[in-house]
C-alpha cells in the first residue's frame, strides 16, 4: 500500500474487500492520478506452508480521476463506520469491506460486513449508511467490474491449493 506523503499526495481511497481483493486510488498535488487493483491469495503447500502471490492491475488514470470524483460526491470520506451506525449488522463469517479515506487533514476508515447482502436484513431495515456504501461500490463495479477480475484471476492460477477469506480452494486443472 502506498504511504501518504503530504508534500505530493492530494488524497489517498482504498477499498478492501476482505483481504483478497484491494483498489488503491491516487490524486497527487499536480493533477495526476494513479490507481491499482491488487488480487492477492496464499498458495499452501502440502506441509502448510504458506505463500502469498498477488497481482498488480493498473487502473487507466483517467478512470481513476472519474471514479475519486464521484466517490466524493457520494460522500466517500465522511460515511460512518458500521459501529457507529445503528442497526448495522456485525458477523464473523463472511466478508467485510472496508474503506480508507486520507487527505491532509483526515484519516477516516470504516467498514462493513456482507454489505452486499440483503439476507441479514430481512427482519429489520437497511440502514441508510449500508445503502451509501452499496452505492460506493456499484460506482466502483461499473467501471471496475472487481470480483470478475478477482475471478479472472483465480482463473488465471497454477494448479494447487489457495486460500482467500477462509475459502480453502484446490486447482486440479486449468479452465480453457
Amino acid at each position: 500500500m502506498t504511504r501518504f506523503d503530504n508534500l505530493i499526495h492530494q488524497r489517498i481511497y482504498r477499498i478492501n474487500l476482505g483481504e483478497q481483493i484491494t483498489l488503491e486510488l491516487l490524486e497527487f498535488k499536480k493533477a495526476e492520478f494513479k490507481g491499482y487493483l491488487i488480487n492477492s491469495v496464499s498458495k499452501v503447500d502440502r506441509k502448510n506452508n504458506f505463500e502469498l502471490i498477488s497481482i498488480k492491475i493498473k487502473v487507466p488514470d483517467k478512470t481513476v480521476q472519474t471514479l475519486m470524483d464521484e466517490l466524493k460526491a457520494k460522500q466517500f470520506e465522511t460515511i460512518l463506520d458500521c459501529e457507529n451506525t445503528p442497526n448495522c449488522l456485525k458477523g464473523f463469517d463472511g466478508t467485510t469491506t472496508s474503506f480508507t479515506s486520507i487527505t491532509n487533514n483526515a484519516f477516516h476508515e470504516y467498514s462493513y460486513w456482507e454489505v452486499e447482502r440483503d439476507f441479514y436484513y430481512k427482519d429489520k431495515a437497511i440502514p441508510n449508511e449500508v445503502l451509501q456504501v452499496r452505492e460506493l461500490l456499484s460506482i466502483v463495479n461499473n467501471k471496475i467490474n472487481l470480483k470478475q477480475e478477482f475471478r479472472n484471476f483465480l482463473d488465471r492460477l497454477p494448479i494447487g491449493s489457495y486460500s482467500y477469506g477462509g475459502v480453502t480452494m484446490t486447482k486440479i486443472s486449468k479452465i480453457n
